[in-house]
């Protein structure tokens, strides 16, 4: 199956391009294509027991869309799969992740919730889930899930494979908590 391919480049995109509104345009770069250890996807085989989200081509229909930037047809896709199975940790960070680069704060918040919720252990939800917290204002929330982070990294101790997940994700939560250019 096709995968969005994830790169170290999203720290240029958390930072989100014209800060000033949490309701802004999404940024240039995609909360899926960037950020994440540049060699694997984060979720790569976090999902292989869920069938409908290998082998569905409507799901290879919305990385497809992904892949192009189509925003709004990978979240009505991610969305109509999260209707036929609203507890998948995959297809609601997916869901999660499309709303972010939508600018949709609100609507993306439950689906990490839920993926956090369904896979502890695993960093992008958390990470993703404290960036929508902190545009959100919920400073609080975002700096929960930064000390998850941290605790996954204390267990982890850069050895393991989500290492370098887990270290970007720490670093995607704490430039969407620095104040904009200019107001430090």
């Amino acid at each position: 199956m096709k995968r969005v391919t994830l790169s170290v480049l999203f720290a240029a995109a958390a930072t989100l391009a014209g800060a000033a509104s949490a309701q802004d345009a999404p940024p240039a770069s995609s909360y899926l294509t960037v950020h994440t250890a540049p060699a694997e996807p984060a979720w790569s085989g976090d999902h292989t027991g869920d069938p409908g989200m290998a082998a569905s081509p409507r799901i290879e229909s919305a990385f497809n869309a992904l892949e192009a930037k189509d925003f709004a047809r990978a979240e009505e896709v991610f969305a109509k799969a999260v209707k036929r199975n609203p507890r998948d940790p995959a297809v609601n960070f997916y869901l999660g992740a499309t709303r972010m680069d939508l600018g949709k704060w609100e609507d993306a918040k439950k689906h990490p919730e839920i993926a956090a919720r369904k896979m502890p252990r695993h960093p992008d939800p958390k990470s993703r889930l404290g960036v929508t917290y902190a545009k959100l204002g919920d400073t609080t929330a975002a700096h929960g899930q930064r000390a998850a982070l941290l605790k996954l990294a204390d267990v982890c101790n850069g050895k393991c494979r989500l290492a370098p997940f887990i270290a970007n994700g720490i670093e995607m939560i704490d430039e969407a908590l620095a104040p904009p250019p200019g107001q430090g």
